[in-house]
Parts: structure tokens; sequence; C-alpha cells
């Protein structure tokens, strides 16, 4: 006996609003997918924004477990071939159904045009997410990347509905849409993770400082030192990107150098 199962309220033929009809045949074709209850794909598609329908808050909820469950399975799964750490398979399941690649999963397949909403500054968050994501730029956790993030999880929780809650089912419909997968060979840490490695490793402690904001013109920068030695800076509309990019700038720089006699860093000569 199956103890999970869809219930009988959404388990039904409904078609979606008439101003959603479009959308949901758009992003059924994108996810390969045709849906018995359209009405679960419209909720998918509304932002907490656009009052007078249910959002996809509670789907969101429930596509974030199944999506990171249904990650961490695939790779457990591969012990046959390579059995992973318990550090390596957070890392991976991180980099493969966090929210940063989720959200970059939404901007491939073109999600967010779909999404019923009200909310303008949004729209120039998300397009301005979007312009980095294409331009290949180091991303930070945001708001708008959560918005988008939501949207792919609750895409995947309505489909998961749909499959009676069948997990291998909904990884066998939804990996297409997250490929490339990241692996241990592809996988590259966060900027500040790696400056905290690098530090460790050479027995040094580091300190990412903001600089005040009146003296920056509005934009964010950091510096990075390490033992009281400054190293690089980044700069961002936002603390947390600031943050990020001295930190990438930083580790381009200190694996170039070499630690001299005073405990220095100093850039190695070719």
């Amino acid at each position: 006996m199956k103890v999970f199962t869809t219930p009988t309220s959404l388990d039904r033929v409904l078609e979606p609003s008439p101003d959603m009809k479009e959308s949901v045949m758009a992003v059924e074709k994108i996810v390969g997918y045709n849906f018995k209850n359209k009405k679960l794909l419209e909720e998918a598609l509304t932002h907490p924004s656009f009052t007078g329908s249910a959002s996809y808050q509670r789907l969101e909820v429930l596509g974030d477990s199944a999506l990171n469950h249904a990650v961490t399975n695939y790779f457990f799964c591969m012990a046959d071939y390579q059995k992973f750490t318990q550090g390596q398979i957070t890392k991976l399941r991180s980099a493969n159904a966090g929210n940063l690649n989720l959200a970059r999963v939404a901007v491939r397949h073109g999600l967010y045009r779909y999404l019923r909403r009200n909310a303008p500054d949004l729209d120039d968050q998300v397009r301005e997410f979007t312009e980095a994501v294409i331009n290949g730029e180091e991303m930070v956790e945001s708001e708008e990347a959560k918005v988008l993030a939501d949207i792919v999880e609750s895409v995947a929780a309505a489909i998961y509905i749909e499959l009676n809650f069948d997990l291998d089912k909904l990884w066998m419909k939804f990996k297409p849409l997250l490929d490339p997968i990241f692996t241990l060979e592809n996988l590259h840490d966060h900027p500040k993770t790696e400056l905290n490695e690098f530090c460790q490793k050479n027995g040094k402690d580091y300190e990412i400082k903001l600089r005040p904001r009146h003296e920056t013109r509005n934009v964010s920068i950091a510096d990075v030192y390490v033992d009281g030695e400054f190293i690089a800076s980044g700069s961002s509309n936002k603390k947390k990107g600031a943050r990020v990019y001295a930190a990438k700038e930083a580790v381009n720089k200190l694996c170039q150098s070499v630690v001299v006699d005073d405990g220095s860093f100093q850039e190695e000569v070719a």
C-alpha cells in the first residue's frame, strides 16, 4: 500500500484560467510533461504579488524537498562506481539543487516570462540577474535568484504530485532540465570557501571588510586582508556580492603568489 498519494482534490482534470493558458502550454513543452490538472501548474507559475489566486509558495516547499532528496539519491546510488563522502554529497546537492543553480536553470529555460506576477521592481532585478548569468558572471544569493529558484521548485512539485509522489519518475522527467549535472570534476567551491581553505592550509587568518557606503558612492566595496595585509578588493551593488567578488579576486592573486620569509605574500615571477 502506498502511503503518499495524490490528494483527490488535485487528482482530476482541470483546465487553466484563460489568461494562463498560453503560459501553461509553453511550460508543459519546456518540461516535456502534459499535465492532467493544469491548474496545478498555473499555481506553480503564480507569484505571491499576484492577488486573487493561489501562489506557488506551498508548492515551492514541496519542490525544494523533493529535488534535494532526488539529487541526494542520485549521487548516493552511484556507490557501485564512486563512493562519495558526506561532505562531497552535501556539496554536490548544494551545487545542483541550491538556489543559485536552480535560478540559472530558470534563466536557461526562460521560465520567468511565464510567471504571473505584479512586481515591476522584481522584473528589473531578474533582468539584471539574467544578463549577469548570460555574461558568465559570478552570482550571489539574492531576492531575484530565490524567486527564479522558487519557480523551478514549484514546477517540480507540480510534476511530483501528478506522478503520485514517485521520486524516481520525477527525477527521470526533471533531470534533463537540470543538465549539465555538477560532478566533483567540474565543481568549483564558492570563492569565500576557497579563500578560507587556502588560508587554513597556509596557517593564515583572513578578514573581509566592507568600506563605509558614504565613501564609495553607494557602491559596496569589500577589501580582503590576510594577516593584516591587503590582498584584493571587489565591488557590487550589494554587500554580499562585493564580498564574493573580493574573495574571488583574492584567491586568484594568492594562488599566483608565494609566501616570503616575513610571512607576507609576494607575486610569483615566471
